[in-house]
């Protein structure tokens, strides 16, 4: 059964709220460098039409073509030899760019860095979900670098985008409940009374301990009809999930509409030990703030 935690149909160009984003993020990106003094002095009169080329330094899964595509497309003729997901070997180029050379040099920056951060971590996301068992999913947290990019990239390299912000979903956590009165079961009683305003609304609240979860499995248990939502335990260790989830199997939680999550040092040398305590996703924040980034060359060819 998956878990309605993914974000990623809302990740795509065609979605107004996403292609905003990136404009203004590759807007931005080109800002930063401003006028390129250099191209100036060595070519003060000339209007050079160049070729450029994008070389894969090391293998893994690309990501990042669609938003480069479409942002520079009103530049450059570009020639793709992969889609994103797909999986490119070392020595290769993925890329030959045609148009105006001056810009193809203020250009350079900003694709390597796209196409090295968000193919790095969705080639880390790819080999972890490989770790996983069938019914354990992936999710990426919101300690990003790059924003939606990052949560793209886990998307591509099949992972849970999990929220793309705080409007998304209702997710209480350990700050929410330490200014809510009556901390963990207080904020159950919220969420049975916000589902039933808001039908189909999804929701999550962490726990940091097992009677926190045997607390909010005993109210949620007496409710009719039932909420499809998340228990997130956080910051345990995989040997404490086994020791909390013993009171209670996996489908008894899948039977009262209730998800589990785990999350807070997840790593990809403990992440298969994780995958086999019952619980049904993994966030890993890893994916986003520690993941590699994977090698790009361009090289420029006057036409």
């Amino acid at each position: 059964m998956r878990p309605p935690h993914d974000r990623s149909e809302l990740l795509q160009i065609q979605h107004l709220r996403y292609r905003k984003w990136v404009r203004t993020f590759l807007e931005n990106e080109l800002l930063t460098d401003g006028d390129d003094r250099t191209f100036r002095i060595l070519f003060p009169r000339s209007r050079l039409r160049g070729e450029a080329k994008v070389i894969v330094r090391k293998d893994g899964i690309l990501a990042g073509r669609e938003e480069l595509e479409w942002f520079f497309s009103k530049w450059f003729e570009m020639a793709w030899e992969k889609k994103d997901g797909e999986k490119m070997e070392a020595g290769s180029t993925l890329l030959s760019l045609r148009g105006d050379s001056s810009r193809l040099l203020k250009a350079e920056r900003v694709f390597l860095n796209i196409l090295s951060r968000m193919s790095g971590i969705a080639t880390l996301t790819a080999s972890l979900v490989k770790k996983l068992p069938a019914g354990v999913f992936l999710a990426a947290t919101r300690k990003t670098n790059a924003g939606l990019l990052d949560k793209k990239a886990v998307a591509v390299g099949g992972g849970l985008t999990h929220r793309l912000g705080l409007s998304d979903a209702v997710l209480m956590k350990e700050n929410h409940l330490a200014l809510l009165k009556g901390g963990v079961e207080e904020a159950g009683k919220r969420i049975l009374s916000f589902s039933k305003k808001t039908a189909g609304a999804f929701w999550e609240i962490e726990v940091e301990n097992r009677s926190q979860l045997d607390s909010l499995s005993s109210l949620f248990s007496k409710h009719q009809p039932r909420i499809t939502g998340c228990i997130m335990l956080d910051n345990f260790t995989p040997e404490e999930i086994c020791i909390a989830l013993s009171s209670h199997s996996r489908k008894w939680f899948h039977d009262h509409s209730i998800f589990l999550e785990a999350s807070g040092g997840i790593r990809p040398e403990n992440i298969a030990t994780y995958a086999k305590t019952g619980v049904d996703v993994l966030s890993c924040g890893f994916l986003t703030h520690s993941a590699p980034s994977l090698d790009f060359s361009m090289r420029m060819i006057q036409q």
